[in-house]
This record gives C-alpha cells, sequence and structure tokens, in this order.
C-alpha cells in the first residue's frame, strides 16, 4: 500500500523519526558514565492526539548512547 495512503487511513504518522541527540558522557579511561534522569512529557505522536509519555534527559523516548566494546558503562 502506498505511504500516502496508509497516512490518510491514519496507520503511519506524518511525524517523521528524529534520532535522539547523541550523548557521549565522561570518559575515564575504559569507563563511560552518563547522567540520565527520567522525564515525564506529553508528545504529539498522531495528529490531534496528545500522549501522555516517558523519556531519558528529554520528555519522550531517550538518548543516543555512545560506548565502545570494551567499555564499563556506569
Amino acid at each position: 500500500m502506498p505511504k500516502q495512503l496508509l497516512q490518510a487511513k491514519g496507520f503511519l504518522s506524518p511525524n517523521t523519526f528524529q534520532v535522539p541527540p547523541l550523548e557521549l558522557g565522561r570518559r575515564s579511561g575504559k569507563d563511560v558514565y552518563f547522567d540520565l534522569d527520567i522525564q515525564s512529557g506529553v508528545s504529539q505522536i498522531l495528529p490531534n492526539v496528545s500522549t501522555k509519555t516517558w523519556g531519558i534527559n528529554q520528555p519522550f523516548l531517550g538518548v543516543t548512547l555512545r560506548a565502545n566494546k570494551g567499555d564499563s558503562v556506569h
């Protein structure tokens, strides 16, 4: 089914997915420390519908964490 038809029938949100912001953390050797805070919010996922949401360091979704293989993540 074409994307426009799926959107018209309400099966797809017109909002495009945004990759959450990158959080590099604080590095000390092989240790990487992240400050993560849970937040509540209200987001518009579907048109004209407010949805209660939870996120990490933002009101919806979370951040993208970057660490290397072998790192100890805290």
